[in-house]
């Protein structure tokens, strides 16, 4: 069974190639354990209304890999929409540190992705690597005190002899994975949400 599953991802690579796209693969967006950090915000649930999660971007793409043996630029997709897979992954994102997204809640957050993008890194003589770097703008409203906070990040992945592009889903995902602890660790976002 598990060769079934590694010769379908496999070939779902290559079809993904082929058509002059990479496409990340959900199961494979999971942080590297350095940036796998996850704090919880207290002991009894928080709730919170996600109002809205804005991709600011102009493209759909998320950025590049190369591809083939010639290593062609190739956009990387992810496999859905970007602000659907990101409303999805922050209400999880959310869950697991004890913030509960609830559209009962006066709480409101509505976040901005300012900048999102993977790429792979390739220089002569070293190993692939995969290179992301993120920017969320966040915009709290309870009551009357509104709060906005920006965070950014980047992190470039470990390089070995494997291709790199196997890299850009994990690295993908340290990046977001930092961007939501920076929020979450934030000492005038936990004020107002406590």
């Amino acid at each position: 069974m598990k060769n079934k599953v590694l010769l379908l991802g496999v070939f779902f690579n290559l079809l993904s190639c082929a058509s002059g796209q990479l496409v990340l693969d959900n199961s494979q967006l999971r942080p590297y354990k350095d940036m796998s950090q996850v704090t919880t915000m207290s002991n009894t649930k928080v709730l919170i209304n996600l109002v809205a999660v804005n991709d600011k971007r102009v493209n759909e793409s998320i950025g590049t890999g190369y591809s083939g043996v010639q290593y062609t630029p190739t956009p990387v997709f992810l496999q859905e929409k970007v602000s659907l897979y990101l409303q999805s992954y922050f209400k999880d994102a959310f869950a697991i540190r004890n913030i509960q997204v609830s559209s009962e809640s006066s709480k409101e957050l509505e976040i901005d992705i300012d900048e999102l993008l993977v790429e792979e890194r390739i220089e002569k003589h070293n190993p692939e690597k995969a290179f992301c770097r993120g920017k969320i703008t966040y915009h709290l409203s309870v009551g009357t005190e509104k709060w906005s906070g920006t965070f950014w990040t980047e992190y470039l992945s470990a390089g070995d002899l494997s291709d790199g592009t196997e890299r850009l889903a994990p690295t993908f995902a340290s990046c977001m994975n930092e961007l939501v602890e920076k929020l979450v660790t934030n000492e005038e976002f936990k004020n107002l949400i406590l």
